[in-house]
């Protein structure tokens, strides 16, 4: 819940206007994309997703000498089937082949998906 942030981050409505402001306008997508272009493809994988009224989802690859890279970042409105789907389906597209190991939540979309 955004009213669990330290204060530090300011009231949570302010908080929370601020996170729906800046996935508007894509902030955190070209932060992600970023991050995500630094990395290179790997054989393990690790994906999570956080929902603050709004659901933030990561997939983490770790190379053969245990270096983890942030493939992907994701912001979407729930942790919903179709948002992981979505997610998934953009890591094929760019090119996610061979993976070996996946960990994850016991998340019943993200199972499914």
């Amino acid at each position: 819940m955004w009213r669990d942030a330290p204060s530090v981050y300011g009231p949570s409505k302010t908080l929370y206007n601020r996170f729906v402001r800046w996935n508007k306008k894509g902030v955190f997508d070209a932060i992600f994309a970023a991050l995500a272009t630094r990395s290179d493809a790997t054989d393990t994988v690790m994906i999570d997703a956080t929902h603050l009224k709004g659901a933030l989802f990561s997939a983490i690859g770790v190379d053969d000498e245990g270096w983890r890279s942030v493939l992907s970042v994701s912001v979407a409105l729930s942790e919903a089937e179709v948002h992981w789907r979505s997610f998934l389906d953009d890591l094929v597209r760019r090119g996610m082949r061979g993976v070996e190991f996946v960990t994850s939540d016991h998340h019943h979309p993200g199972r499914v998906a």
